[in-house]
């Protein structure tokens, strides 16, 4: 069996999210991740950061970390505060909100 890319396990978490996030009680929302898989979540985008992305990636890459600011209350409620990583890695400090991405493409 084939290794999955970064790419490719980013999509799968965040599309995952996406669709269960639709069917779940707003009281069990916060169970849809685990503390590992959060943090699988995040690196699998640390990686991808390091890549050289094609256009196609690029726009699904786009795509994917929408749905990140999307469910950013559920990923930053299951990973610990990571200080030593920079601002331009936005993902690591989501629990400062959706905005975290446009403060870092700033910075």
């Amino acid at each position: 069996m084939a290794e999955l890319t970064p790419l490719a396990v980013y999509r799968n978490y965040l599309d995952a999210i996406e669709a269960e996030s639709q069917q779940t009680p707003r009281n069990e929302y916060l169970d849809l991740l685990s503390q590992g898989e959060a943090i699988d979540l995040l690196c699998a985008r640390d990686e991808i950061e390091e890549m050289h992305l094609g256009t196609e990636d690029q726009c699904e890459l786009d795509r994917l970390d929408g749905l990140l600011l999307k469910h950013h209350h559920l990923v930053s409620a299951h990973i610990p505060l990571f200080p030593d990583k920079p601002r331009s890695r936005w993902w690591w400090h989501l629990d400062e909100g959706p905005h975290v991405r446009e403060k870092a493409g700033i910075a």
